[in-house]
Order: C-alpha cells, then structure tokens, then sequence
C-alpha cells in the first residue's frame, strides 16, 4: 500500500509546518463533532486515519477536547491509523510524552491500528468521529508504467488518466469503508490536497545525478509515484455515491507555505532551500533509499539527492502553493 507516505522519516515532526497550519483550523470542526455525537453512545471513538508520528493530530485533539471537558465527561477513545512500516516508536513518545498530549485530560484514552484505511479497520457503527489530513493523496496502489516521472512531469495524458482512476477509486473505498464505520449521526472531518503534486524538483536532481554518472537510469527508470490529487468536485461527488453519507460543509482553501513567506520577507534563498529539502527529506527518505538499492552507497546517494535538491530550490525558489479543501461528513441517522 502505498498511502500514508511508506517514507516518512522520524524528524518528519520537525518539517512540517503547512499540515500543522492546517490542522489548527479544525479544532472547533472536531469540536463540533463531539458535541454533535456526545450521549448517543457510552464512549466516543475518534480515529485518527493516516496518523503519521501523531503529533499534528494530538495538536488538533488536545484542544477540541479540552474544550469539550468544559461540558462532557462522556469517555474519549483515540485511535491512531496507519501503515506497519509507520514510525510507530514516534508515535507512541508524542503520545505519551509530548506537552501537548490529550492523556494529560481525564477519561481519554489511546490506542493504534497498523493497516491501511483503504480496508476496513472497524465495526460497523462504532466510530464517533473520523479524522484525516494530507493523508487521502497517497494512492493505494503503484502503476505498474515504466519511466513514471517522467511521464508525470511532461503531463503524459494517459499516465495522469491512469493517476485519476486510481485516485478516484481510492476515494470511493476510503468513503466505504468510513459509511459503514460511522456510527448513525457520527461525523467525518476530512482535509486533502486539492492540486497536482509537484514532481520536477527530483526529476531535475535525478536527472543530475545520473549525468554525473553518480546513478544509473534505473532509478528513473522505476520511480513510483505514490500520490496524485483529488478536487472539491471529485470528492462531492463521491460522497453523493455513499447512500448513508452527507456533505455537510466543503471550503476550499489556498494556504501559502510560511517557508515562501518568510523568503519572501527576508530574500535568503539558500536558507529557503535548506528549509524545504529538509522537509522533503523528512518525508521521502526512505522512498528513495529503496530507490536507491541497487545502486552503490545507497544513503550517500540519498544524501547527495538531497544536497542537490537543497540547491534546486534555492535557485527556484517558487512560490509553495497548496490548493487543499476542508470537509465535515456526515453519517445519516438511520
């Protein structure tokens, strides 16, 4: 499976300040989702699907919950979500040992489920409210097409064709799985990217590399693209497929990475560089040390691929534009 990024790497937490941004805009959308389902059950599960190293989620968490203690006591069970090869050992210290820990609440409590939310990970009508963020852009799948980056980067048609069907029906199963999971009346707070993914910076630095002679063309040759957007269109109408759900709100949002801002305020591009292959770094390490297998020194070529990305981004330095979209669904009352 390859949603969920399979590469993240432990310092991802460090790195990534668009979804952090992101995440405090649905405080009072978990919030509201609480109120929303609090007394029609003993015991309110929140599943968190596609956690990553947790810590932007308890951010979310701690404070809908702080402020939902204000007037319930009703038990919270978090659920954390994601692929066996997740930093889980991150996970369970941000859990536990992070300032900004929902444990730190009374009557909340932790668990983790290790598979991908493209398959069903709970009962039927057993969970309260469903979260996930930058996580529905991971494809489930591979495409078997060889050259894949390039392709992706010269806007092959019937690559991006392939890209979109998978990406639809990834949707469709996720939705699914989450209509029969939903308790009657729970909610699903979802955020995803919404613009094609930018692939040219590690096309150009492979490239490089391979002129150099530091990589053979294998590594292009075989370069999977993991990820590939959905739009606010696709995701409504894939929620007026699910009979038992609902789109309760939609709001498409334009959010400007603060890395661009702040080289924007100050003019360092280098320092601008160093900021983002860090976060790229944080993100896909351990993509392309399996990229890298067969070649000679694999982490020194990852290290190298990063230093070169570093450069490539102080020499374009872009703006880092994400076009994303905010959703609350529901699931209907029966």
């Amino acid at each position: 499976m390859a949603e969920k990024n399979p590469g993240i790497s432990a310092n991802y937490d460090e790195h990534s300040a668009v979804q952090m941004a992101a995440n405090q805009r649905h405080i009072s959308l978990v919030l509201e989702a609480l109120k929303q389902v609090d007394r029609l059950d003993e015991v309110l599960t929140v599943a968190d699907f596609g956690s990553a190293t947790g810590l932007n989620s308890i951010k979310t968490f701690s404070p809908a919950f702080q402020a939902f203690r204000l007037t319930s006591q009703t038990p919270i069970w978090v659920y954390h979500c994601d692929l066996p090869t997740n930093p889980w050992s991150v996970l369970f210290t941000n859990v536990l040992s992070s300032p900004h820990s929902y444990l730190s609440l009374p009557h909340v409590y932790t668990a983790v489920v290790g598979r991908s939310f493209y398959s069903r990970l709970f009962p039927a009508n057993s969970v309260s409210v469903g979260y996930t963020t930058f996580s529905l852009h991971w494809l489930s799948t591979h495409s078997q097409a060889q050259d894949q980056l390039e392709k992706f980067v010269q806007s092959d048609p019937q690559f991006h064709a392939e890209l979109r069907a998978r990406s639809n029906q990834d949707l469709d199963t996720f939705l699914t799985h989450r209509a029969a999971e939903l308790r009657p009346g729970g909610r699903l707070v979802l955020h995803m990217i919404t613009d094609v993914i930018a692939h040219k910076p590690r096309y150009d630095t492979l490239l490089e590399m391979e002129r150099e002679g530091l990589i053979s063309h294998e590594p292009l040759r075989r370069f999977p693209v993991h990820v590939y957007h959905s739009t606010p269109e696709l995701l409504t109408q894939a929620v007026a497929r699910q009979p038992h759900l609902q789109l309760l709100s939609i709001e498409p949002v334009r959010l400007y990475d603060p890395l661009y801002q702040q080289f924007l305020a100050d003019g360092d591009a280098a320092e601008f560089g160093r900021q983002v292959a860090k976060h790229s770094k944080a993100v896909s390490e351990n993509i392309f040390l399996d990229l890298f297998r067969e070649e000679a020194s694999p982490k020194d070529l990852v290290d190298t691929l990063f230093q070169k990305t570093e450069k490539w981004y102080a020499t374009h330095p872009e703006p880092l534009l994400t076009q994303e979209v905010d959703a609350v669904i529901g699931q209907l009352r029966t």
